[in-house]
């Protein structure tokens, strides 16, 4: 995963490559990354980074909060932390829709759990299939929005509307995909947390409008499994 570090305070800027070079050490994930103190310059290169470390206060009258809506407006994929000693940020922070915001001094325990949890869903948005029956692209997990058995055939919907049906079971499926934000609300189901608008002790509401049942076998560990997910990257 390669970084771009925005930083223009010297020991701040000292601090930051010292946790990625401990986390570095210590991760499977192999971080590396680019320092950039000219802000003009960011927007030509920004497509080449999976992750901006930035501080909201910047020198040359520079708006962090306004340089990150330029960077989301020209890439909405790009991962965007902001840290920041001041607390009064934090609701300006999301306007640019970032994904992390932390709050300095960042202890290296801090750092490496937001790390690893920005670069697991990193990986899931990455993550997928090849399967020539149905597509001679790709097929990311992600895009799907829930498996459904029907009479001993699995059918898997996609955000597209596009539907796969094999003859693979539920549970091969449920193993597969243990490692994504996926989670089984019945018996017949398994839902993508992803595309889920809301839910209550019934039913789920997906974000394209569709109901999926619950059943109170499952309601509990659903319930655990969607706060996980709505929890995931939360201020450190």
């Amino acid at each position: 995963m390669k970084f771009l570090i925005i930083e223009d305070n010297q020991n701040d800027l000292l601090e930051l490559i010292d946790l990625i070079d401990n986390y570095n050490k210590k991760s499977e994930i192999e971080i590396s990354y680019d320092i950039e103190q000219d802000y003009s310059r960011i927007l030509d290169s920004i497509d080449h980074y999976d992750f901006i470390l930035m501080d909201i206060e910047l020198n040359n009258n520079t708006n962090g909060v306004d340089l990150a809506c330029k960077i989301r407006q020209q890439n909405k994929d790009i991962r965007i932390i902001f840290i920041s000693a001041f607390t009064k940020y934090l609701i300006d922070g999301y306007k640019a829709s970032a994904n992390l915001y932390l709050l300095k001094p960042v202890s290296q325990d801090t750092f490496n759990v937001s790390i690893d949890s920005l670069a697991k869903d990193y990986f899931y948005q990455n993550a997928g299939f090849y399967d020539g029956r149905y597509s001679q692209d790709k097929i990311y997990y992600h895009e799907i929005t829930y498996i459904e058995m029907i009479a001993r055939k699995l059918h898997i919907h996609f955000v597209d509307k596009k539907e796969f049906i094999n003859n693979d079971t539920l549970l091969k499926w449920s193993n597969h995909l243990k490692d994504y934000p996926f989670s089984q609300p019945h018996r017949a189901f398994l839902v993508n947390l992803e595309h889920i608008q809301t839910f209550n002790k019934h039913e789920i509401i997906m974000t394209n409008g569709e109901h999926l049942p619950i059943t109170d076998i499952y309601i509990e560990q659903f319930r655990k499994d969607y706060i996980h997910y709505m929890n995931r990257g939360l201020t450190a």
